[in-house]
């Protein structure tokens, strides 16, 4: 027999033993069927740690563990010498390959650095670098690492296991913080009131519930305010729907449907979504007015004025009524005083509240001359909020002015006409609030506009609106639009409609996806999610998030270090 050496294409070279007057068919057979002797061979440590059961080879790991650290420091100290290190490394190289093993390795090497994490500022960012250099230098090292080397990396694995430490203990305990507890405010008005004692004597604090759209509690979800939440809840009942992303507030869901609803592939949902808002705005406004309807076009609108007349003129009776001459003086200075500078003239000086007082002087007033004077202020306040030459701050005044009128009409009322008076006037105060400004109301498309119906009620009524006096529908409706603009009505988002109908085919399966994106399920689920996260996964677990900091500063340090190969 003979030795022949082969090299083949990829430099590799094969020595194969073949007869000596072999031919190369001989010789290329004999190397296809070459097996080069497996040179690797299970050392006695690994031998005898795979025989061991999953719970052994954990508790070896664990006893590694702890033993390393104390090996490391025997070794900086010169107690322990080099073979007795290498011997630990071999021992603990089959430990790190397997999956028992490494977690009883980390498990030991924790609960050994665990008392490092009390001491005071250790879940620092130094003192998590410190904490990770002290493993990496503890560390045992082989001739051929640097001690230095495991100390600098042992620190920033520290660092960074803080950080991710940090990230999932905020998971469960969530980014809403809790509200202040009564007590805690007791213990702050206590605190205030002791501090202003000594100026002012005593200081007395009234906590007071806020109004519903602007009491803030946990039971929110994070990423929108607590008034916006409130709004989506009250929303949902009133037949409005939401996309995923105003749903929990997410900006980067918001850009995604910005962009969905750009494109004609996707935005047939969104203007569904936005289209069915819209008409839900619409059927509050048209309730408010005694009306029901999708649309508010003309011939609603003068339905509403026309039976509110009537209503009106029901009560012209000519049974009187007692006036109080020192209340309505006092009622009607009040007026002027909130105009006060604004007026272009005195309120007596004009005709109709000129009436006014002399009904007062004389003490009574029949409800005929009642329903006439009020008819009047009226349609003089009217003009003058709604035509070009007309003040806005008399007609503002005008109507307070009608008011007035109106509170002694109805005091002489009772029972089914009461109520219906009633209805009547808050009726008619949501119809001037809708008309008596141009852009409020779409005219062609019979469209309330949310935004400038929330700007109107803003404006003449400030403690109703902005200061949650009010919690009708009309201005709940009003504030959900004003939260949520981009998903009543045309938000203005620049749109391209399909150019042809093999491309309107095309956008069908995409519109569908959109669809299904915009679905109750999907937003619930969306919501849950988000909700889950921001609320927290045991947020009244703290010892659990304490738990994740200071494991995430050993781990960090541990892999940082060259602990765990």
């Amino acid at each position: 027999m003979a030795i022949y050496e082969i090299t083949m294409a990829d430099g590799k070279s094969y020595q194969v033993e073949a007869g000596e007057n072999a031919t190369e068919k001989d010789i290329m057979s004999a190397i296809q069927s070459y097996k080069p002797e497996d040179t690797k061979k299970p050392s006695a440590y690994e031998k005898v740690f795979n025989s061991k059961s999953g719970l052994d080879q954990l508790l070896i790991g664990a006893g590694g563990g702890m033993v390393g650290l104390a090996k490391g420091i025997g070794q900086r100290l010169g107690l322990v010498d080099q073979q007795e290190v290498d011997q630990y490394k071999a021992s603990m190289k089959p430990v790190n390959e397997s999956g028992y093993g490494m977690t009883g390795n980390i498990v030991g090497n924790v609960a050994t650095g665990l008392p490092l994490m009390f001491v005071p500022g250790a879940n620092t960012v130094a003192g998590s670098a410190l904490i990770g250099a002290g493993y990496g230098a503890a560390t045992p090292t082989s001739e051929n690492e640097s001690v230095l080397g495991n100390t600098m990396f042992g620190a920033a694995g520290g660092v960074a296991g803080k950080y991710v430490g940090d990230k999932v203990a905020n998971l469960f305990r969530g980014s809403i913080q809790s509200p202040v507890s009564a007590s805690n405010k007791l213990k702050i008005g206590s605190s205030i009131a002791g501090a202003e004692s000594t100026v002012n004597g005593s200081l007395n604090l009234n906590f007071k519930q806020a109004p519903n759209f602007t009491n803030q509690g946990a039971d929110y979800i994070a990423g929108i305010s607590p008034s916006q939440n409130k709004l989506l809840d009250w929303g949902k009942a009133k037949g409005f729907t939401q996309t995923p992303g105003q749903t929990t507030g997410n900006k980067v869901l918001q850009q995604v449907e910005a962009r969905m609803e750009s494109s004609p592939m996707t935005s047939a949902p969104f203007f569904e979504l936005k289209d069915g808002n819209q008409k839900a705005l619409n059927r509050i406004a048209a309730r408010s007015i005694g009306e029901g309807g999708d649309n508010i076009d003309d011939a609603m609108l003068a339905s509403a004025k026309n039976r509110i007349s009537k209503v009106y003129e029901e009560v012209a009776d000519d049974i009187s009524r007692p006036l109080n001459q020192d209340e309505i003086i006092d009622k009607l200075a009040k007026v002027e005083i909130t105009k006060e500078d604004l007026l272009p003239m005195m309120l007596s000086d004009d005709k109709s509240v000129n009436t006014l007082l002399e009904l007062a002087v004389k003490g009574e007033a029949t409800g005929r001359q009642l329903q006439s004077l009020s008819s009047k202020l009226g349609n003089k306040a009217y003009k003058q909020m709604t035509t070009a030459s007309g003040d806005r701050d008399l007609g503002g005044a005008l109507f307070q002015v009608k008011e007035i009128v109106d509170d002694a009409l109805q005091s002489g009322l009772s029972g089914k006409q009461l109520k219906s008076f009633s209805t009547a006037r808050q009726q008619y105060r949501n119809l001037m609030l809708l008309t008596k400004r141009n852009n409020v109301i779409n005219p062609d498309s019979g469209d309330v506009k949310g935004v400038a119906l929330a700007g109107a009620l803003r404006q003449q009524d400030k403690n109703g609106y902005l200061f949650g006096g009010n919690q009708s529908d009309l201005y709940n409706a009003a504030r959900y639009a004003n939260a949520f603009r981009s998903i009543v009505g045309d938000s203005g988002t620049a749109t391209r409609t399909p150019n042809n109908s093999a491309e309107w085919m095309a956008s069908l399966p995409l519109n569908l996806t959109a669809k299904a994106y915009t679905s109750s399920p999907s937003i619930n689920m969306i919501s849950s999610i988000n909700s889950g996260i921001k609320k927290g996964l045991a947020p009244n677990n703290a010892a659990l998030q304490e738990y994740f900091r200071k494991f995430g500063v050993l781990g960090g340090g541990l892999l940082g270090s060259g602990s765990i190969e």
